[in-house]
């Protein structure tokens, strides 16, 4: 079986009923009064099950009715305090790799119908705020590295992700003016990804340091946006920033210390490129 590719007809309908029943059992004991902090074991096998549908029939489960609640449940389990790493770890592994197919495969036929279920009910802006709440301080440190992977991997999905849905609904004229539409289509995802962004930096629930200004607040929002979206992304140096940030908020650096590095990283950068 090859990895991610669809089968005959009759195997993804056989793959697809299977999701779907191992996702109702999953979700119907959850709504039965056992949230998933009661329930490790079972939120651990259903997650790793579901990463292994995306792995190898990737159609399958980007078609499949039960996706918009898999993610819902997979922000839900976040939400929470769970027993035992491999958990939440089992959550993260999954969503990072849901972006990164979104972003390395954009003209398969799934990606219109999955930016429009991430955009409904706020999936994608709270699955970013909840992540850089976890990287600033609200998660455990051993769990760290799998929070920045899903954050990166969002941030270098949804631009792209915006561009090829327009592609796949179709526009009007020549191919260039097609592709002009669709790098219009890339930059409002960008736009839209820094409002979300802005709104997780601003949100005092999230990044606390009361000492720190609304400029210093207003420049890790630019440095997030330059290194963490788009083709000239640095990976690792968003990484250190929000490492730094991290440090602030477990009061092992001090502000001015964190506010000179930020504006040392953003002055490098204007150098360097």
């Amino acid at each position: 079986m090859e990895g991610g590719n669809g089968g005959s007809g009759s195997d993804d309908s056989v793959f697809a009923d299977s999701f779907v029943a191992m996702a109702n059992r999953a979700f119907t004991h959850i709504r039965a009064g056992n949230p998933p902090q009661e329930c490790p074991g079972l939120v651990t096998a259903f997650f790793d099950m579901s990463l292994r549908f995306l792995t190898f029939r990737r159609h399958v489960f980007f078609a499949s009715p039960a996706s918009p609640t898999l993610i819902d449940l997979a922000l839900a389990c976040l939400e929470v305090t769970m027993e035992g790493r491999e958990v939440t770890r089992s959550v993260l592994r999954l969503l990072k790799d849901f972006f990164r197919t979104l972003q390395e495969r954009p003209g398969e036929s799934y990606v219109l119908s999955t930016l429009h279920l991430l955009s409904n009910e706020g999936r994608a802006a709270g699955l970013l705020t909840r992540t850089l709440a976890a990287l600033a301080g609200g998660a455990p440190s051993t769990l760290w590295a799998n929070y920045f992977e899903v954050f990166f991997a969002l941030l270098q999905a949804w631009p792209v992700t915006a561009a090829a849905a327009a592609a796949a609904a179709g526009g009007e004229g020549d191919q260039q003016q097609q592709q002009q539409q669709q790098q219009q289509q890339q930059q409002q995802g960008e736009v839209v990804l820094g409002g979300w962004v802005e709104a997780a930096v601003f949100d005092g629930q999230v990044l606390r340091a009361e000492s720190f200004s609304k400029e210093d607040w207003q420049l890790l929002v630019h440095l997030i946006g330059m290194w963490g979206v788009g083709a000239k992304a640095k990976k690792q140096k968003l990484k250190l920033v929000l490492d730094d940030v991290l440090k602030i908020a477990a009061s092992e650096m001090e502000v001015q210390a964190l506010r000179n590095c930020l504006v040392g990283k953003l002055v490098v950068y204007r150098k360097c490129g």
